[in-house]
């Protein structure tokens, strides 16, 4: 479980909302670099221990092929051949029945945790495709990595609408009701919020999982410093750039992948 005795007592008071949110945001970063494992990448070799259906039982039976064919290496006969062999089959037997276990798992949490399905589904495919090439607007083909990037920049602009620069027109402002600094909140508020966060979800453009500010709820000190930040951004009716970024990815639907 994740420590929560972390101390966000900062005053925000003199703070402009940029340096509120970096104070912030710096902390989280630092934690998240704590609690986050490192992993090794580069290698081609299988490593059965990293697998999603590893278990405690498949790792003992992994151990037990692994020193028994140890054993027949440093003494070759017939007897440690059939026993290597006899846990080699072992192994694979409680492989494939944690393999099943975790599929079945998966499919019924297909409701709730879809991302882990579809991502088991992708690593299963022998044969995975990217979008290299796509049509233009002239009908002619793209030729690099750059001209397919600036095709789909231009494909997800066309679908927003583009507004002038510069203050919003003034009957925005008719309705004061509905003012930002109108809105207020308390601790409990934000607790809900941040206890019903999805953490199979990803993170947005400031990196921070939505796992590590759900666990993080338990922190009086990490929810009191949240609500002050919101109450600054309701007042000064203003809210850090990041907040306004997201990420975009295409998802081919159907049909060719060219257009």
């Amino acid at each position: 479980s994740l420590d929560t005795n972390w101390d966000f007592s900062t005053n925000l008071e003199n703070m402009s909302i940029e340096e509120a949110w970096n104070e912030i945001h710096g902390k989280l970063i630092k934690i998240t670099d704590m609690i986050t494992p490192v992993a090794s990448v580069g290698t081609d070799k299988i490593d059965k221990f990293n697998m999603p259906w590893i278990n405690s039982s498949l790792k003992r039976a992994i151990k037990a092929k692994n020193l028994a064919w140890a054993s027949f290496d440093a003494n070759p006969s017939t007897e440690s051949l059939h026993y290597a062999l006899a846990k080699q089959n072992l192994l694979m037997d409680v492989e494939s029945k944690s393999r099943r276990k975790y599929e079945k798992l998966i499919t019924n949490d297909l409701k709730h945790n879809s991302k882990a399905f579809y991502s088991y589904l992708r690593s299963r495919r022998t044969v995975k495709s990217m979008v290299t090439v796509l049509r233009q607007g002239n009908g002619a083909l793209t030729e690099n990595d750059s001209q397919t990037a600036e095709c789909l920049a231009n494909a997800f602009s066309s679908v927003f609408v583009r507004e002038p620069l510069g203050p919003l027109p003034q009957d925005c402002y008719d309705n004061h009701d509905l003012s930002i600094s109108n809105m207020t909140l308390d601790e409990s508020d934000v607790y809900n919020e941040l206890n019903s966060l999805d953490i199979y979800k990803s993170f947005g453009p400031d990196n921070i999982h939505p796992k590590l500010l759900k666990s993080l709820a338990a922190s009086p000190s990490f929810v009191k410093c949240l609500t002050n930040f919101y109450a600054k951004c309701a007042k000064e009716e203003c809210i850090p750039k990041v907040w306004k970024m997201a990420n975009v990815v295409a998802l081919h639907k159907k049909d060719s992948k060219l257009d």
